[in-house]
C-alpha cells in the first residue's frame, strides 16, 4: 500500500442520494475553502483522474473530498476517514420517486 498523500484529517463524504446530501454539501462549502475540498462529479473517471492529477502539495492541502463516489478511496488514500448519512429505506424511496415526479427530465441525464 502507498504511503497517503493526503493530510491525515482528511474525510470523505459518501453521498448516498436522497440523505441530506445536499444539505450537508452546503455545510462542507460554507466551512471549507474550495483548495481544500475536491468534488467527485460524473463520470466518476474523469472525477478520479483528475483528482489523481492534483500536485502532491495540492492534495495535502485538502479536508474534503466530496460527492457520489463509492467506498474504495481508502485503497488509494490510506489515512482517510469516511462520513455518510443513512436514511430510513421506505422513506428514501419515497423521497426519490417523487424528485423524479417533479424534475422529469432527471432521468434523462
Amino acid at each position: 500500500m502507498q504511503q497517503s498523500l493526503l493530510s491525515p484529517s482528511t474525510m470523505v463524504f459518501l453521498a448516498i442520494p436522497k440523505t441530506a446530501g445536499s444539505t450537508f454539501t452546503s455545510i462542507i462549502e460554507a466551512n471549507y475553502t474550495p483548495f481544500e475540498c475536491f468534488s467527485f462529479h460524473t463520470p466518476r473517471k474523469q472525477s478520479y483522474q483528475k483528482l489523481m492529477s492534483i500536485k502532491t502539495r495540492n492534495k495535502q492541502c485538502l479536508r474534503m473530498i466530496k460527492g457520489h463516489w463509492p467506498l474504495g478511496l481508502h485503497e488509494t488514500f490510506p489515512n482517510v476517514r469516511y462520513i455518510t448519512f443513512l436514511r430510513d429505506p421506505v422513506r428514501r424511496y419515497v423521497s426519490a420517486y417523487n424528485y423524479i415526479l417533479n424534475h422529469p427530465n432527471f432521468l434523462a441525464c
